[in-house]
Formats: structure tokens, sequence, C-alpha cells
């Protein structure tokens, strides 16, 4: 398998609908993604989503516009929100370990080292994720198998993996549905519907990563092997590897990113570094 240079591995595999618990795919999460997939509208246009830290300061909650979600926020965009809103420069830091340190915070309310009127205004203004819990499976040997619904009512799933070793393996997934439409894949007949943002893939892993935390284990690698195609997704997929890395603390021969084998991506990734 090809790797960059230093960074995350790639591995030319055919693309997968997340590792099986059991013999087979929940027919329960199948249902209901393939449901899905026909009856849904059309995604809001890219100019539309939240991700600049500007958006954050200038957005109404009475206006019914979507909030800012604070994993697809960087430092330097939440750095310049709480500079706008008069905050000490040490508010950064405070909510980086509400959301990734060793006690992690399930929502806003719970990042009791902030001030009360900055959770308000917080809270007024984003979402700690915006991914809810569809439908969760777990096997006999611990496997967690989540379907998360998105903001605009999009089904993706993810998997968490333990072994006995004690590594935790979270298998995420790139895009809604998957256009390589290989015939042996669920994903792949479901069609392809969009690609997910780098927010919404990284929050797939922190999310794990904040749960493990919080019982004192820690989430130790990542694959891109849910639904979707990486590569076809190139630079969302890079970024979030890249946040994996640099939030989580994953070190890159841990993050693996599968694909059906788009040689001008992996070029492109080899050189990339």
């Amino acid at each position: 398998s090809p790797r960059a240079r230093g960074r995350c591995r790639s591995t030319t595999s055919p693309p997968v609908y997340g590792p099986t618990m059991g013999a087979r795919h929940s027919s329960a999460i199948l249902a209901a993604l393939a449901a899905r997939a026909s009856a849904l509208p059309m995604p809001p246009p890219p100019a539309a989503r939240l991700r600049l830290a500007r958006a954050l300061t200038t957005m109404s909650a009475a206006g019914g516009e979507r909030k800012a979600n604070l994993y697809g926020l960087r430092d330097e965009q939440l750095e310049a929100v709480l500079k706008d809103w008069g905050q000490p420069k040490f508010r950064l830091k405070q909510i980086r370990d509400c959301l990734y340190g060793d006690a992690p915070a399930a929502d806003i309310d719970a990042m009791h080292t902030l001030p009360k009127a900055l959770r308000a205004r917080l809270r007024e203004h984003a979402t700690l994720g915006e991914l809810g819990v569809e439908f969760e499976q777990q096997s006999k040997d611990g496997t967690q198998k989540r379907l998360w619904r998105c903001h605009d009512g999009s089904l993706i799933e993810s998997v968490l993996m333990p072994y006995d070793d004690r590594r935790r393996t979270a298998c995420i997934s790139s895009q809604v549905g998957c256009a390589m439409g290989c015939t042996f894949c669920a994903t792949g007949q479901m069609g392809f519907r969009r690609d997910l943002s780098e927010a919404e893939i990284f929050e797939q892993a922190a999310r794990f990563s904040s749960e493990l935390r919080a019982r004192g284990e820690r989430l130790s690698n990542v694959v891109f092997m849910g639904m979707g195609e990486p590569f076809r997704n190139y630079d969302a997929v890079v970024g979030a590897a890249r946040r994996i890395m640099d939030e989580l603390g994953i070190g890159a021969r841990h993050v693996t990113v599968s694909t059906v084998g788009l040689a001008p991506q992996i070029r492109r990734f080899a050189e990339e570094g």
C-alpha cells in the first residue's frame, strides 16, 4: 500500500459499508438508509454552510439559520469569535480542553470551566456537534455500529471496534452513498447523494474519541472504510484526517484511507505528504 510521506496511509481495496457485525450488515440500518435515500430534500449549497467564524458572530438564533458546529471550527476561527466577544485569550484553551481534553463535555452546558454568560452565548450561536444518533447496535464483543442523522436528514454509518490489545478503531464515512456502483456493496447500490463536509467526517471520530476518554480509554486508530469513496471527496477527507491527527492525537501510521484505486488522487496524496 502506498503511504504518504510521514502522513496517513492509503490502501487500495473495494469500498465497504463499514465493518460487518456478525454475518452481515444490520437489516434495520440498511432499510433506514434505503428509505431515506430517495426522499430527502437537496442539501443547502456550500455557500450557505456556516464554516467561517465570522458567521458565528452575525447569525441569529431566531432567524432559523443553521448554528455553527464547534467541531467544525479551527483554532484561528474560534479565537476570532472569542476576541470579537471580548473574551480573554485563555478561553480558547478552555474550550479546546472541553472538546478534546481528558474530561470532555457532553454538551455546551457541561463546559463548567467557562463562565455562565459565555456558555449561554455559545449555546445561542453554536452546537457541540451536528450528528444525531438515529440507531445503534452493539455486538457481544463490544463493537458499536452507529447510524448518524446529518443536519439535512441524510443518514451515514460509522463503527467503533474494540480489540483485546486495547486498540480502539473507528471506521468512518466520507460520503452519503457512493458513486462507484460496486455490485457487491450495499452503499454502492444506494447511489450517490452528496459529499460529507470536513466537519461531518471529523465529528464521527471526535464523538467516539470523546466517549472513550470519558471512560478512561482512547481512540487509537481511524480507518476511512465506511460509506463512500474517500478519494472522491479528497479535500474534505484529507482535511479531516489532518484534524484527527492534530486534535485527537492519533499518529499518521494509525490513520488509513481505503480507496477503490483512483490513481490521480493516490499520486496527489503521496506527493502532498
